[in-house]
C-alpha cells in the first residue's frame, strides 16, 4: 500500500500546482510546469517548516520578485482559497454527517460546527459589498483585495475550475488515507474515510504548528475514534500518511528550489 500513497501525494502536489496555473492564468500570469508543480512542492515543504502556513510566502515572493505579481492580488488568492474550500468541505461534512453521524453521540456537536463553517463563506460569496478608496493607503490596499475578490467571485467558470481542483484534493486525500488504514490492515468503508477527510482538511487551516503537525493527526484520530474505527487506527493511519507526504516533499522542495531559483536568476 506504500506505492499507491506514494503516488497519491504526488499527485496531490500536482493537483495544488495546477491551482497555482489556475489563479496565476485568472490575472494573465502564464506559469510554465516547472513553476506551477515546483511552487506547489516549495510551498508544501514551507509549510512543513513553518507554523501558520507561512510556506506561501515563498510563493508570494517568486510571484512578485518574477512576474511582478502584486502582494494584494494574491492575497485576493488565498482569500478566495480559504472562502471555497470552507464552503466546499463544510458541504460536503454536513451531506456526509447527516448519512453518518445521525445516530452517534458527538452529531449535534460536530453538525452544528460544520454548518458554521459552511454558512459565513456562503455568505461572502453571495452577497459582498463594493468598497470605496479612502485617503488611506493602507486601508486602500485591504480595499483592493476585497474588491478583487468581488469581482473574482461572479467568475462562475474560474471558480467552477478551482471548485473541481478542490473536490480532487479532498478525494485524494480520502484515498491516502483508505491505503494508509488498509497498511495496517483495517478494513474502512470509504464514505467514513471520506468524512475522516474533510476534517483533516478543515483542521489543516488551524496550523498553529507546520503543515498542523500533531493537529491534523489528532483530528483523523479523534474522528476515527467518533465513526468506530478506534484511535489507535486513526493514529497509526495518520502517522504514516505523514511520513510518507513528507519524504516526498523533502525531496521535491529543495530539487525544485534550486532549480526555480536558477532558471530565474532568483536570489542568485
Amino acid at each position: 500500500y506504500i506505492w499507491p500513497m506514494i503516488i497519491l501525494s504526488l499527485l496531490t502536489i500536482f493537483v495544488n500546482g495546477l491551482r497555482v496555473k489556475l489563479f496565476g492564468g485568472y490575472y494573465n500570469i502564464n506559469l510554465k510546469v516547472n513553476e506551477w508543480f515546483g511552487l506547489s512542492a516549495i510551498t508544501t515543504m514551507g509549510n512543513h517548516l513553518t507554523p501558520f502556513r507561512t510556506g506561501v510566502a515563498a510563493r508570494a515572493l517568486y510571484l512578485k520578485k518574477v512576474h511582478k505579481f502584486p502582494y494584494t492580488s494574491f492575497l485576493t488568492t488565498m482569500a478566495a482559497s480559504y472562502i471555497l474550500r470552507f464552503f466546499i468541505y463544510g458541504l460536503f461534512g454536513i451531506v456526509l454527517s447527516l448519512i453518518i453521524l445521525r445516530d452517534y453521540i458527538f452529531f449535534n456537536i460536530l453538525f452544528s460546527a460544520l454548518v458554521l463553517i459552511t454558512i459565513f463563506p456562503f455568505i461572502v460569496f453571495l452577497i459582498f459589498p463594493i468598497f470605496k478608496k479612502t485617503k488611506n493607503n493602507f486601508i486602500n490596499k485591504i480595499i483592493k483585495i476585497l474588491n478583487e475578490w468581488n469581482v473574482m467571485r461572479k467568475n462562475y467558470r474560474f471558480l467552477f475550475k478551482i471548485v473541481l481542483l478542490d473536490i480532487s484534493i479532498l478525494l485524494i486525500r480520502a484515498f491516502r488515507l483508505f491505503f494508509a488504514f488498509k497498511a495496517f490492515s483495517f478494513d474502512v468503508p470509504f464514505i467514513l474515510i471520506l468524512l475522516i477527510s474533510v476534517f483533516s482538511m478543515l483542521s489543516v487551516f488551524i496550523s498553529l504548528t507546520p503543515a498542523g503537525l500533531g493537529i491534523v493527526e489528532g483530528i483523523v484520530a479523534f474522528s476515527s475514534e467518533v465513526v468506530g474505527i478506534g484511535f489507535v487506527g486513526g493514529v497509526y493511519a495518520s502517522v504514516l500518511d505523514r511520513i510518507i507526504a513528507v519524504i516526498i516533499i523533502f525531496i521535491l522542495g529543495p530539487i525544485f528550489s534550486y532549480r526555480l531559483m536558477r532558471n530565474s536568476n532568483f536570489g542568485l
